[in-house]
């Protein structure tokens, strides 16, 4: 029975928190019943949280698109899903019409971790034209 990442070593009610794959004998001992003795094996596998990567932020113009993409996990989950062309897979497109932050989650075996990218959109340029005189356009054609 290895004490290593327990928060008591007797009682009915313990806390384990291994830093790595343990596994603990648990033994009861029965003092109303000759003080009988009884042994369990109880096995805590650790999994590491994930260690999420993201293609980090962008800037689109409105109506454009760019690629996500999330490593780390085996399995990811974005949010909102708004713009995007898939929820829960590594690569996505992001065509938002708004600015807007996404919150990827990956999951290694029930241990999640989350990231933040920030997808900016700009507005398309306004072009203003002002003709003050007549231009001239080929065959000597006018425009006024």
């Amino acid at each position: 029975m290895p004490l290593a990442g327990l928060n008591n070593s007797t009682g009915s009610i313990v806390t384990a928190a291994p830093a790595l794959k343990t596994t603990y004998t648990v033994t009861g001992i029965n003092a109303a019943c000759n003080n009988s003795i009884s042994r369990a094996f109880v096995s805590i596998d650790v999994v590491s949280l994930p260690t999420l990567i993201t293609s980090g932020n962008a800037t689109v113009c409105i109506g454009s698109s760019t690629t996500l993409t999330a490593t780390g996990a085996n399995a990811y989950t974005w949010i909102p899903s708004q713009g995007l062309s898939s929820r829960t897979n590594a690569i996505v497109t992001a065509s938002p019409s708004l600015t807007i932050t996404y919150i990827v989650t990956g999951s290694n075996g029930g241990c999640n971790n989350s990231a933040m990218v920030k997808v900016s959109v700009s507005p398309l340029p306004t072009v203003n034209i002002s003709v003050g005189h007549n231009v001239t356009i080929n065959r000597g054609e006018t425009f006024p």
